[in-house]
């Protein structure tokens, strides 16, 4: 299961029986893969509120989805500047930092208590260059492609995540000496 953490969680989970790669992936749309988007807490939330939502809805999807392993994105923070919303400065990026690390924590909790084989991290570049074949792809480069191969990812934390879960399968399967 592929996990693009933020307040707008995008997930994707590909079934362990599927064959995915450049030349398969059109095999398994639609129907045999599932993605969405988990909107956690509010801007009112408590940090404890917004972790503690985060670990039951990850728990609940892991219970279904059952998983051979889960993969996120690495969390980055941006440093000066503004964001789109024109909001910037230390206090912004600091708790900006609390969650995405926060979320990266309870992730990683959530797997170890589970027993899943396995979990790992991705750079955000690495995905970038393996799904637009260009690591400062935007986000809307994400949907494109996304789009391109036939998913309807509902915004780029979805996109995000099918390129995580797109990219994850491939290294697997590079590895086991499948590809």
């Amino acid at each position: 299961m592929a996990l693009d953490l933020a307040t707008k969680t995008g997930w994707c989970y590909f079934p362990s029986n599927v064959i995915v790669g450049e030349v398969h992936l059109q095999q398994i749309i639609p129907a045999n893969y599932q993605s969405g988007v988990k909107t956690i807490g509010n801007a009112h939330s408590s940090l404890g509120s917004f972790f503690n939502e985060y670990r039951i809805w990850l728990r609940e999807r892991l219970i279904v989805m059952r998983p051979f392993g889960v993969v996120y994105e690495a969390p980055f923070v941006r440093t000066g500047g503004k964001n789109k919303a024109g909001r910037g400065g230390f206090a912004n990026e600091a708790a900006i930092a609390r969650k995405l690390f926060g979320l990266t924590a309870v992730t990683e909790e959530v797997v170890y208590d589970m027993q899943l084989p396995w979990i790992r991290q991705v750079k955000v570049e690495a995905i970038k260059k393996h799904w637009a074949h260009n690591g400062h792809a935007t986000k809307e480069d994400m949907v494109a492609v996304a789009e391109n191969y036939g998913f309807k990812p509902k915004d780029d934390n979805e996109a995000d995540a099918i390129a995580l879960a797109h990219y994850t399968w491939t290294i697997e399967r590079a590895k086991k000496g499948r590809s």
